[in-house]
């Protein structure tokens, strides 16, 4: 028998004597060894928009209480918040032997066409300008070095 209940879970103490990094953690945290203590079970899942709801302003500012909706069905308590299912509808799952027999009557299909290789374009040609400046067309040595080279290079007057 299943009964559901609704808690206004206090997180304020269990986030104020943790670090601010670690605050959205530690809600988290709290909040499954308060449902745990109140729903009288090991195992507790927290929905994934009670989980959001405790992230969406950060780690550094979770909520400090939360309302939320909790049961338990066997020996596994769940809460959500209010509205939100708590128990969201399982997928169907084909058998193996349905599945097999599908995945042989399926026939094959033509194998498609490779895409045609496309060149890719040619590296734009460097500037004259660039090309013509002494220092861009050879790597950096060292500024001693390049004052001797421009030195050299320069025509005397």
């Amino acid at each position: 028998m299943t009964m559901e209940r609704t808690y206004t879970v206090p997180l304020r103490k269990d986030i104020i004597s943790a670090p601010r990094y670690k605050r959205a953690k530690r809600a988290v945290r709290a909040m499954r060894t308060y449902l745990k203590r109140h729903l009288k079970t090991d195992e507790v899942r927290i929905g994934r928009f009670l989980n959001e709801h405790l992230w969406s302003r950060g780690i550094k500012n979770p909520p400090t209480k939360v309302k939320i909706n909790a049961d338990v069905r066997d020996g596994i308590g769940r809460a959500e918040l209010p509205g939100k299912p708590l128990f969201p509808p399982k997928k169907e799952e084909k058998p193996a032997e349905a599945a097999k027999a599908e995945v042989a009557k399926a026939p094959e299909a033509p194998a498609a066409e490779p895409a045609p290789k496309v060149d890719k374009p040619a590296e734009p040609a460097k500037t004259p300008a660039r090309e013509a400046h002494p220092v861009a067309a050879k790597p950096p040595v060292g500024k001693k070095a390049l004052r001797k080279e421009l030195k050299a290079e320069k025509p005397a007057a």
